[in-house]
């Protein structure tokens, strides 16, 4: 009797892990962040803590705080340019899960995007090519993925009176441990049979 208790209790758990979700946090407000959890347990991604550094020289750097990535493409290409690769990149990596893509979960989407230039005519109109980026990409999540749509917040403004755009972003994305597996095991028979 003890070993069906055994093995009922080990079932039980390889079901529990299958049907529990990955999660991935991604934000971006003053600097970009990645973070990967699963259960109690979280990782972040991006940025990544400096290696083998002492306390002091940490700290000198952080008094001069670098830009991020993001920041930088945004001020070098403009928000509505860098807005495009990143929607553009996300259609790809999700066209290329195929099936699985079905199943991911967005359970909290928060984007402000805030048009401002020098110059409100070109405010306008950057506001306009905005809102045509954004909502049809909103409408591909919805039509792709399983979006929260109590959970989804998402503005797109115009500041007349600011010259620089603002881009600010907060989501959770959840997909579940049997999906992540199945998908990996029809990948590696695909590169087998190649």
């Amino acid at each position: 009797m003890i070993p069906v208790y055994i093995l009922s209790g080990l079932l039980g758990l390889i079901l529990l892990l299958l049907f529990s979700s990955v999660t991935l946090k991604i934000s971006f407000y003053d600097d970009f962040k990645v973070s990967v959890g699963f259960w109690f347990l979280n990782f972040k991604v991006y940025p990544e803590k400096p290696k083998n550094q002492k306390p002091q020289e940490v700290k000198k750097e952080t008094t001069g705080k670098p830009k991020s990535k993001l920041k930088q493409l945004i001020e070098k290409n403009g928000l509505q340019d860098t807005l495009s690769t990143i929607f553009n990149t996300v259609k790809i990596i999700l066209n290329s899960l195929n099936k699985i893509a079905r199943h991911i979960r967005i359970s909290r989407l928060k984007l402000y995007v805030t048009a401002a230039n020098g110059d409100p005519a070109l405010t306008g109109v950057e506001y306009g090519a905005l809102c045509a980026l954004v909502f049809p990409f909103i409408k591909f999540l919805q039509d792709f993925v399983k979006l929260n749509e109590r959970g989804a917040d998402v503005s797109v403004k115009s500041d007349f009176l600011s010259d620089k755009p603002t881009f600010k972003l907060d989501t959770v994305i959840k997909l579940r441990v049997v999906y992540i597996l199945k998908f990996g095991i029809s990948a590696l028979i695909q590169l087998v049979k190649e």
